[in-house]
């Protein structure tokens, strides 16, 4: 390589090689255009995961909520009497 510009476009063309699909070509947009696809998949699993980490604490709330009102054995009751099965 002669130049620096020269030898950015050979790693993006190598980058290309590493993430193109059969029958593209191996060129410096194919690596731009997947890089800036795994971009917004990055985005949209963090946006994900704040609403998800938001909704926790409503689920265990309402989780709690269930248990304490419902009728039967408490969990820790249920594990007493599935090892007693187990015996």
């Amino acid at each position: 390589m002669t130049s620096n510009q020269g030898a950015y476009q050979k790693a993006r063309r190598l980058k290309a090689e590493q993430v193109r699909d059969p029958g593209e070509r191996r060129t410096p947009e194919i690596a731009r255009e997947y890089e800036g696809r795994k971009a917004a998949e990055q985005r949209a699993e963090r946006a994900l995961m704040l609403v998800q980490e938001r909704r926790f604490p409503v689920a265990r709330q309402i989780g709690r909520l269930l248990l304490e009102h419902r009728d039967g054995p408490r969990p820790g009751q249920l594990v007493d009497v599935l090892a007693r099965r187990g015996r």
